[in-house]
Parts: C-alpha cells; structure tokens; sequence
C-alpha cells in the first residue's frame, strides 16, 4: 500500500498503538484486534499530531506498546 502523506492512521486498544502511513491497513489491524475481542478505536491525524502523542503515551504510560509501521517498527 502506498502512504497517505502527511497522515497517520492510529490504532489503540488493548495495551497496543500503532501508526499507519495508510488507511487499509489500519484498518486491517483493527480488525485483527476486534477479532480477538479487543475494544479498538481508529483515528486519523497529521503527522505532527502523531509524533506528540506517541512521545506523550510514551512519558505517561511505559507499559503501552507503541509502534510506528512508517518507521519499519514491528508489531
């Protein structure tokens, strides 16, 4: 899939949020997760706005797996 620039596609449930450079396979995590009885939601933000959050989570909450699929990250 080709990145949506300047976007990310943000999943987060469980102990888990992950950025996505493009919808369909944000949307295909939320899935997998919903599947496995996880309560999930999907956003959509700038880049910007991605990069405070996950540096904000990553201060306020260490037992949050935060991963960015843009960077090459692994789930």
């Amino acid at each position: 899939m080709t990145e949506d620039l300047g976007k990310r596609f943000v999943v987060a449930g469980g102990d888990l949020v992950a950025g996505f450079g493009n919808r369909d396979d944000a949307v295909a995590q939320y899935h997998v997760m919903t599947g496995a009885n996880i309560d999930v939601e999907l956003q959509e933000m700038s880049i910007s706005v991605w990069e405070q959050a996950r540096r904000e989570l990553a201060a306020t909450h260490p037992d949050v797996t935060i991963v960015d699929i843009t960077r090459g990250e692994q789930l």
